[in-house]
């Protein structure tokens, strides 16, 4: 399922059992993690410039598992930089317990990170996550 709009990715976000699970550190304190358990399956939505629906790919378990991996990475940065037409892409991934989650990269905004729920997560990086 893809987001109406890239720039809300929580808006795909379900809780499944492992949201409860108190794991996880950010910062060095004690934190709960984006998606604690294995990603076992996954999608990447992409809008090109102009576009108002996303193609849809389907992700490998471990290509899902890697998005997980990278949610985890997600350190804040915000790139000012002059927007592109470039794609913008989404990837939601869920573990086998049905919790959830999805990241967006915007290519034309030198690859900005946006993660959507509580205090709204930006980086940069994800350059794999349109191949």
């Amino acid at each position: 399922m893809c987001p109406e709009d890239p720039e809300d990715p929580s808006a795909v976000d379900r809780d499944g059992a492992s949201a409860s699970l108190d794991t996880g550190y950010a910062a060095g304190m004690r934190a709960p993690m984006v998606l604690p358990l294995t990603a076992v399956r996954g999608i990447v939505c992409t809008w090109s410039p102009g576009s108002s629906e996303p193609v849809l790919r389907e992700l490998t378990e471990g290509e899902a598992e890697r998005v997980r991996i990278g949610m985890h990475g997600i350190l804040g940065a915000i790139a000012d930089c002059g927007a592109s037409e470039e794609p913008v892409h989404t990837a939601v991934v869920e573990d086998r317990t049905g919790t959830r989650r999805a990241v967006t990269v915007d290519d034309g905004n030198c690859s900005s990170v946006v993660r959507g729920g509580p205090g709204q997560r930006f980086g940069l990086g994800f350059p794999w996550l349109d191949r």
